[in-house]
């Protein structure tokens, strides 16, 4: 039997979707260029490394179950924490002088999808 909290959840994630999905066709309608969810992040996601990596981090503790290599769950956290802080940094240091490496991971950021399922699945987990 499920606890009050699991339904809560649920109802929660049901209206996230429904209004996310809602707003999108409301703003695709209009003739405004750019404005939806997926241009908005399309358009970070060529710009800076981390949205693609998140997405993918998030597949890869939602898609690809196992179980967590640290035994606490700060472990995970850092880990997490410091990928993003070097990705931020290589964003940063690549808008200044520019690198070659970011602006292929930028120009392709399926690279850095496939980074985060993988990163997901060894940091964050989701044990089945």
């Amino acid at each position: 039997m499920r606890g009050w909290a699991y339904w809560v959840t649920v109802v929660l994630m049901l209206g996230v979707v429904v209004g996310l999905v809602g707003w999108d066709v409301y703003v695709a309608s209009n003739k405004v260029d750019g404005d939806t969810i997926s241009e908005i992040i399309q358009g970070l996601a060529f710009k800076h490394t981390v949205p693609a990596t998140a997405w993918g981090v998030i597949a890869g503790h939602f898609f690809w179950p196992g179980s967590n290599m640290f035994s606490h769950w700060w472990g995970s956290v850092i880990v997490l924490a410091l990928v993003t802080v070097l990705l931020c940094v290589l964003d940063i240091v690549h808008v200044k002088v520019g690198l070659p490496l970011v602006a292929l991971l930028e120009s392709e950021p399926i690279i850095m999808v496939f980074f985060g399922i993988i990163l997901g699945h060894i940091v964050w987990p989701l044990a089945r």
